[in-house]
């Protein structure tokens, strides 16, 4: 038997107010993930918190399509790590 999420949480502030979750701005909260990184620019460090605070606005009410992710999120960080600069191509599917 298989279970959908979907079937049952139908928005991020639904899963929030149904599981007491709160996010957190701890820079803490994954150290792991800052122990060996190279410092961002602060122009990188706008164009991220742009890009997040996009993705929190727009799916605080419920599910996007992929296609909306990947015009939030996939595209602006391809950009922003160098991946549609040569020698890369971007390839569509479809």
């Amino acid at each position: 038997m298989s279970l959908k999420i979907s079937a049952h949480l139908t928005s991020l502030n639904e899963a929030q107010s149904r599981f007491n979750l709160s996010r957190t701005t701890d820079l803490q909260f994954f150290s792991e993930w800052q122990e060996t990184l190279p410092e961002l620019s602060q122009g990188e460090r706008e164009t991220l918190d742009r890009v997040k605070n996009s993705y929190l606005y727009n799916s605080a009410d419920g599910a996007m399509t992929e296609a909306t992710v990947n015009l939030l999120l996939v595209s602006p960080l391809l950009y922003l790590a160098g991946f549609c600069d040569p020698p890369y191509k971007l390839r569509g599917l479809g």
